[in-house]
Order: structure tokens, then sequence, then C-alpha cells
């Protein structure tokens, strides 16, 4: 005997509803007292939470779910049956693998039986650490606040245990109260690297923070060679990490889903190629970031250094709000130094607010070597040279899109929906600043494409060669005595010293971004600001010339007793030799 559609949608929805209730209940830790709630901690009444969540939305699924009407053939009902099934298959999964989350800790300094499972009773050392489960949180203790506590690892990676999903990754994070939120250090003997990632282990669903809610960074490597090294990973989410001085910041190829934020890179490899290697696998906008880390690489006068970041793969990318600082060194690798460089068949990029200074080549690089680029912004970037030498050299310019001359993709190389704006470029004397174009003998069509409010400080102009239909406008071009009169202050290779805030009515409404929005696709629009953003003043680096150094940058913030050698101290601005334009291929 049938039920009739109303009767059956009543019966499910209070069955499934009591039943899953049930079901899940014992796995969640509710105390078995009275249930009180204004006696429950935060973590009963999140549990007791989740249970009604979970048992809610099956329900609510239920009563989505078009119920075959009584004269419809018996085949029908059990088909309804079946998606039920499933739905409740899935939600219980999903709602157990929350449930059954665990916290561990793990303490140096800790005297009890190292099990784990409380300050008290933490594992004493990383090769301690076992039974933890995807989606479990472990603490670290940097001992009390302004202390710190080491964990030699002696040159092994880290191997850690995956998470469920990107919303249920495992975590592995510094204490977060006053007698455990210090600096955790984790030490090698011999190099290597500190993250390590591959098909078969430590490759999904990772959090790996050092943040404290201070704004400082609580994790600190030492002795290591590089951060990350991962092969086919995703959802790895790194931050405030203190990387110190190191000769490479992370090599990530094929990936998705990734974060690294907040931290500290100070390159000493001589030979190094890049700060950040990555080929992404996105499809769309901020599926990974790198942002508001702040990153020195050597470099020499004649455009030669390790890029800071190389961002490619199909896109889905950002690079933001980051401090990219270039070094003079006997630097003698062979890579010519971008602050991003691409290659090509990427969309999807952000590259915005970022401050870069001293890039031996271009700050910003949009290198057509395998394809072109589609649905890409560059906006709100800083970009200063302040090495006389550096900017009477052959090398620098700016930034911008093209097509590079030795390009081996589809003809023609297609440039869609690129917007490069609000920019400002500052003592780059008569080299170009910013543009998009085409100089190569390869065809090449721009679509959708803009150049607008850049602006050129003592420096060339906005270049954008046979740019098709580009737009190119309000871009405007100052003379050094101009600079002087529309910021707040400037001097000629002042770098950071300067105050590029515009005092101006012509630079206010330039950066007020009229002719902006228009061109940018809601949701993803800019919100432009002045034309420089603040800049950071503190001490010179040990080691550094000032005569060679930019006069006010950000020193290493890793303790005394375990920084490495400072680098070689750069030459002196005195020679200026010419080295050629940059050329064929990546690089």
């Amino acid at each position: 005997m049938y039920l009739n559609s109303s009767s059956l949608l009543v019966r499910l929805k209070a069955d499934f509803t009591t039943h899953l209730h049930r079901l899940l209940k014992p796995f969640f830790p509710v105390q078995s007292r009275k249930l009180n709630p204004f006696r429950f901690t935060n973590a009963d009444k999140e549990s007791q939470q989740n249970v009604k969540t979970a048992s809610r939305t099956i329900a609510s699924c239920i009563s989505s779910l078009e119920f075959e009407s009584v004269t419809k053939r018996r085949p029908k009902s059990i088909a309804v049956f079946n998606k039920i099934s499933i739905l409740f298959v899935a939600t219980c999964c999903v709602a157990l693998a929350s449930a059954k989350a665990a916290t561990w800790y793990v303490d140096s300094a800790a005297k009890g039986n190292p099990n784990g499972t409380s300050w008290a009773n933490a594992w004493t050392a990383v090769n301690q650490i076992k039974g933890v489960s995807p989606g479990d949180t472990v603490y670290f203790s940097g001992g009390p606040s302004g202390s710190s506590q080491i964990y030699p690892l002696n040159g092994n990676s880290w191997y850690m245990v995956n998470g469920n999903s990107a919303s249920y990754p495992t975590t592995y994070e510094i204490g977060q109260d006053a007698l455990h939120n210090g600096t955790a250090i984790f030490q090698s003997s011999n190099g290597g690297e500190w993250l390590a990632g591959n098909d078969a282990i430590n490759t999904r669903n990772l959090v790996i923070s050092g943040d404290a809610g201070d704004g400082q960074m609580h994790f600190l490597i030492s002795g290591y060679a590089r951060m990350a090294y991962g092969e086919n990973i995703q959802n790895w989410h790194i931050s405030y990490v203190n990387c110190g001085q190191i000769a490479e910041g992370a090599t990530i190829n094929p990936a998705n889903g990734i974060e690294i934020d907040h931290c500290y890179f100070y390159i000493t490899d001589l030979n190094a190629d890049h700060v950040i290697s990555a080929h992404f696998s996105g499809s769309t906008w901020d599926e990974n970031s790198i942002h508001h880390c702040t990153i020195y690489a050597p470099n020499t006068t004649t455009g030669l250094g390790p890029d800071f970041f190389q961002g490619n793969g199909s896109g889905g990318f950002s690079f933001y709000s980051n401090i990219c600082i270039g070094y003079l060194a006997s630097y003698s690798g062979s890579q010519h130094q971008d602050g991003w460089q691409g290659l090509g068949n990427s969309s999807y990029i952000k590259i915005h607010d970022n401050l870069f200074v001293d890039m031996a080549n271009y700050p910003i690089f949009g290198d057509a070597y395998i394809g072109g680029f589609s649905h890409v912004r560059v906006y709100n970037n800083t970009c200063y040279l302040s090495y006389a030498a550096m900017a009477a050299g052959n090398a620098p310019q700016a930034g911008g899109l093209g097509v590079d001359s030795g390009y081996i993709g589809a003809q023609p190389c297609v440039f869609d929906d690129v917007i490069v704006s609000n920019n400002i470029a500052v003592d780059y004397k008569n080299h170009l600043t910013f543009g998009l174009g085409n100089i190569t003998a390869n065809l090449a069509v721009f679509t959708n494409c803009f150049v607008i409010n850049n602006v050129s400080l003592n420096s060339g102009n906005i270049n954008t060669p046979n740019a098709g239909n580009t737009v190119v406008q309000n871009n405007i071009s100052l003379t050094r005595e101009q600079g002087a009169a529309n910021f707040v202050s400037y001097v000629e290779f002042g770098g950071l010293n300067n105050d590029l805030r515009p005092t101006s009515a012509l630079l206010n409404a330039l950066s007020a971004g009229s002719n902006l929005q228009v061109n940018l696709n809601p949701g993803n629009s800019v919100a432009p600001v002045n034309a420089a953003p603040a800049q950071p003043v503190s001490p010179t680096p040990v080691g550094s010339s000032s005569s060679t150094t930019p006069s006010s940058v950000p020193s290493s913030p890793a303790p005394s007793d375990t920084t490495p050698t400072t680098p070689s101290t750069p030459p002196s601005n005195s020679a200026s030799p010419q080295g050629p334009k940059r050329t064929t291929g990546p690089g």
C-alpha cells in the first residue's frame, strides 16, 4: 500500500531527522550529563549545534526533492528512496569527518607522559607525533610569549597527515595562549626541504601557520635550503613563517589551492633561479595566492638575479601586497631577475599592491613565450630603482606584458581582457615603464585590453607597440622636478625614504580611477588608491653597504642565534656595466 506524497514527506522528514540525530550524537564530545545550555562549555555548544545543523540539513534536502505522484509506478518511488539514501550517506560522511577532529600538542619542554593529549602531556619532538587523523589540529609550543623553543628535524622533511578537504584541513600551528605562543624553531643540520609532498604523501588539505594573532611570525626555520617542495599538491596554506636567510623559498609543480602569506625570505644562494616557482592549475580568480610576504634576493646592475615569483600554469593565481627588494651581490647565475614572470597560456591573474624595489630586470613581466594571456589585472604596484648604476644600465623596465622574441606558441598570440592600471614607476630614468605590446615578427591579437592611469616619475614612457585596439589613456609622465612638486616628498633615488602620497589635484583625480571602474569585470573590480602604498621604514640589513643598499629596508627578523651567514657585501655603485637587453626565451 503506497503512502500519498504529503504523508511520505512528513514521515521521511521526521524519521530521518530523529535517526540522524541519534546516529551523530555519539561522535560529538558532549558530556553525558543533563543538557543545560547555560552549563555547556564552548566546545559542547559547538558540538551540539553541529548535530542539530546536520540533522536540519538532511531534512531540508528531503523537502527539496520532488516526490513522485502516487499514480506513478513503483520504480519511480524506489528511485526517490535511492536519492535520499545517497544524500543520507553523504551527509553522514561529512558530519562524521568534522565530528571526529581532535586536538594535539607538541612542547619540547613538557615533562609529562608524552602522548600529545594536552600541554602537560605533550609530545616533545616532531618524530613522536603519531595517531593524528585527517582534520585534526596539532599545536606547537614556542614557549611563553617572547621566548623560543627548538624542534630539531636533522634535515628531514616534515611529513604531515592530509586533511579531509579544503574546508576540513589538518592544521599544524603555533600555540595560541601566552604560555605557548613564543617562537617555534624548526631546525635542520644539513639543509633539505622543511615541507615536502608528492603523489603518495603530504599532498592535500594542510594548514601550517605561525599566526598567534599578533601579526608576528611564530614559526621560524633554520638550516634548511628550501621552505617547501611539492608535486601534485592541493590546498596548502602556509603562513607566518620566518624562513630567515635561505637558498630558495618554494617549488610547487603542479598545484592548486595554494596560499603562502606573511612569510619572510632572504635568499642567499648566489646562483639561485627563483624564490618561489609554481605551476598552478586554477581556472578562475584567486584560487591560489601569495601575499603579504617580504622577500629579498641578490642581483647585479646588468639585469641578473633570481626571479621573485615564477607563476605559470593554466592560471587562477594572485600575487599581492608583497615587499620585494633586490640587493646587489656577486650573483653568478644566468637568470634575468623579474618580480613576477609568467610564460603565457595562463588566465585569471592578479598582480597588485606590491612594492618592488631594485628589480634588476622587470618587476612585472608577462612573457608570452608559450602562449598569450587572458583575464589579467596589474594594478596599484609601486616600482622603485634606488641604485643609480642600475638605472644607468640597459636592463631595467618597470613591466608589462608582451610577445617574447623566441615565442613558440600558437599563432596568433592572443591577449584578451588585460588591464594595466594605477601603477607607478620611480627613477627608471630613460627606461620604459609599463605597457603591453608586440615588437616581434610573430602575429599578436589584443582584445579588451587597457593601459590606463599609470604614473612614470623621472622615468621613460608608457610602452604599447603594435598593441592593436588597446585603450591607452590617462597615463602621466612627471620629471624629477615635477615629482618634488606633486608628492609629499621625493628626491631622485631616494627609494623608500620617499613619500609618494600625491599632493596635486592632477594625481588625486587620477588615483580616483574615474576611467578604471567601467573597464573591470563585476566582482573583480579594483578600488584604486593613492599612487603608492605606505612604505616600510626599518634598519639596513647587517653586512650591506649603505651606499649600495636602499636607504630604509626591513632587516631579517631571525633571532641572532639562528641566523646563517650574511650574504657578501654588495659591490659599489661606482661601477655601471652595460648589460644586454632582454632577448630570446624565458629566464
